[in-house]
């Protein structure tokens, strides 16, 4: 987490281990979060201006390489 996040977990609930089960893991949450290394809290603003508009180095980016924001 080299962007300088600060991230909030929440124990929602607590479970009975089970056998032949792997812990932790998460459940939930997918895709709500920024992607790595996306230049921190500005950074991620700046991409998610570049898609809005569709312009701009970062949106022109994504679609050479296929990267997902």
């Amino acid at each position: 987490m080299g962007d300088c996040w600060d991230h909030d977990l929440v124990v929602e609930k607590v479970h009975q281990a089970a056998c032949n089960t792997l812990y932790p893991r998460c459940s939930g949450g997918g895709r709500a979060c920024p992607p790595e290394d996306c230049g921190g809290p500005e950074g991620y603003a700046e991409h998610l201006g570049a898609l809005r508009h569709r312009k701009g180095w970062k949106y022109q980016a994504k679609h050479l390489f296929g990267t997902t924001i």
